[in-house]
Parts: C-alpha cells; sequence; structure tokens
C-alpha cells in the first residue's frame, strides 16, 4: 500500500467493481491514497431480485413528483396492485416482496404535507416493520405508482460520522491497535451506492472503503535516487576521521567510462 499506492488503489477498485457487477466501477478516484495510508477496509454489497410480482411495463406512465425542495418534477410511474399496508402516525408502509420469498421492499410514505422526508420515530418504524415482515393483517390496498428509480451516488462519510460522534476515530488519539500496532487513524471513509428499480425487479450495490493511515513512525521514509554525481565519505565510526572521500561522476566502470569519453 505505501510502496505503490496507485497501483493499490487499481487493484482495489477492480475488486469491488467485480463484487458489484461493474455497477459500481470504483469508490477511490486518483490521489486518493498516499504514502500515509496503510491499509483499506472495504466491502461490497450487490443485489439483483425480480418482483414477486412484475409490474407491467404497459402501465408505466409519467406523472407529478414533488422532490425534497418542494419542486415539482415528472417521474415515470409503474402501476401495480393488492399489496399488504400498514399505517401508523400519518405513515404508510407498503410491502412489496420480491420472488423467492426471501426479500421484500418496505416502502415508506411520510404523511402529507410533511418536509422532505425524516424517519419516523423508532417505535412507529419498528411496529410498521415488525406487522409487515410478521403478516401480520393490515390494509390490501387497490394499487400503488411507485415511481422508477435509478440513482448513482458517491460521497465522503467522515463529515457524516464526525456529525454522529465518531470525529475522534480521524485523529491520532483513535485506538486502532487492534488492527495493528501501527495503525493510527481513519483517513477517510468513501462510500458509493446504485440503486435501480424497475418493473422487473431491482438491481442495487453499495461499496465502502476506509482508509486507515499509519502511525508517523512507522510510515515509509522517502526514497532517495542517487541518479545525478554525488559525493561519498567513508569515515571510522570510533573518531569521525574521514578514510576516504570521492566524487561520483559515472558510477559505470571505469574503462568502460574512459573508453566511452575518448
Amino acid at each position: 500500500m505505501l510502496k505503490d499506492p496507485e497501483r493499490a488503489r487499481q487493484e482495489i477498485n477492480q475488486a469491488i467493481a467485480t463484487a458489484t457487477k461493474g455497477q459500481i466501477p470504483h469508490v477511490l478516484t486518483p490521489g486518493s491514497l498516499d504514502n500515509q495510508i496503510g491499509w483499506v477496509l472495504t466491502d461490497a454489497l450487490y443485489m439483483h431480485a425480480g418482483w414477486a410480482t412484475p409490474f407491467d411495463p404497459h402501465e408505466t406512465a409519467p406523472g407529478p413528483f414533488t422532490t425534497a425542495a418542494g419542486r415539482p418534477v415528472t417521474a415515470r410511474f409503474m402501476l401495480g396492485g393488492q399489496y399488504r399496508a400498514v399505517s401508523t402516525g400519518g405513515w404508510t408502509a407498503v410491502w412489496l416482496p420480491y420472488r423467492g420469498g426471501k426479500l421484500a421492499m418496505e416502502a415508506l410514505l411520510p404523511p402529507a404535507g410533511s418536509a422532505g422526508c425524516a424517519l419516523p420515530a423508532a417505535a412507529a418504524l419498528g411496529a410498521m416493520t415488525s406487522r409487515l415482515a410478521s403478516g401480520q393483517p393490515g390494509t390490501l390496498i387497490r394499487s400503488v405508482f411507485f415511481p422508477k428509480v435509478n440513482l448513482v451516488t458517491q460521497f465522503s462519510m467522515k463529515p457524516v460520522l464526525t456529525g454522529l460522534g465518531m470525529g475522534v476515530a480521524f485523529t491520532p488519539a483513535a485506538d486502532f491497535t487492534g488492527l495493528s500496532q501501527q495503525a493510527c487513524c481513519i483517513g477517510f471513509v468513501e462510500h458509493a451506492a446504485t440503486l435501480d428499480i424497475g418493473e422487473k425487479g431491482t438491481v442495487a450495490s453499495a461499496a465502502t472503503a476506509v482508509g486507515v493511515e499509519a502511525t508517523a513512525g512507522h510510515l515509509l521514509p522517502p526514497q532517495v535516487r542517487f541518479d545525478r554525481p554525488y559525493l561519498m565519505v567513508v569515515t571510522a565510526r570510533a573518531t569521525g576521521e574521514p578514510l576516504f572521500m570521492a566524487r561520483v561522476a559515472d558510477p559505470r566502470d571505469p574503462l568502460v567510462a574512459a573508453r566511452k569519453s575518448v
């Protein structure tokens, strides 16, 4: 990692691209690794799941959507029906199962007129999730208009994690000796994700890279290349007396150098 940061970056990106089936071609940008980063911890997740009941593409049509900023835009809405839903505190949760029965999407619609899309209270969220997941009776809705989604995002999580109280992890006061005695602190946390929701199902991927800096005492020292004329002195360590002194202008065999200089 410290010896060839660019090669390490490319190998990490290739591993993540492979794990996410090409959905996330890179999570580390050029120059994101330097000679201070000793370790990069990564994870990657890929999902390709078909709906238990696919939406009919012929029923997909444009419709109005109001963004979190209150701006009206046009989205492509899929039309489906016969889904279970529960409501608590003005929130409505709709259960959209995937084929095979092992996965399902819980789509949460906030109360009308609410600003943005903050999460519901923990108690309300837990109640809706448990009721839907357990198959408890709820409201059987006749139809649902669900927008098609194609999102790609990548950002640094350092501000988010710092705001959540993890700021010390990015300072030398952190303790990552469980990883290595030479580990100092977190240098960066990069996160990337994709989400594609369509009539057939959902394709989603996510990847995170956490760069951990090495302690200053264990960083590789900068390289010094003696690739031009230099001086050298051989000294006696006991007295410091110089025994040999030379100026190396051409390190090649002296006979070869002499012949070429003729």
